[in-house]
């Protein structure tokens, strides 16, 4: 069946979920931060870290696409 707007928003009602900024590097050498939706609710864990976190699994999925 297909995806509609109703029903990804009541699946999301079901998880908990943190909203807060997020550090991101850039191989420039510049940082940009940016409001993040993440399900990692530890609040030891700053948006530096879930920025890194981000950054991370976002240079995964480039890798398993150069496969």
């Amino acid at each position: 069946p297909e995806a509609s707007a109703s029903g990804h928003a009541n699946i999301l009602r079901r998880f908990r979920l943190r909203m807060g900024p997020a550090c991101i590097a850039f191989y420039s050498g510049g940082w940009k931060q940016f409001k993040v939706v993440t399900t990692i609710l530890d609040a030891s864990i700053d948006g530096r870290e879930i920025g890194i976190l981000s950054e991370r699994r976002w240079d995964g999925e480039l890798d398993i696409w150069s496969i």
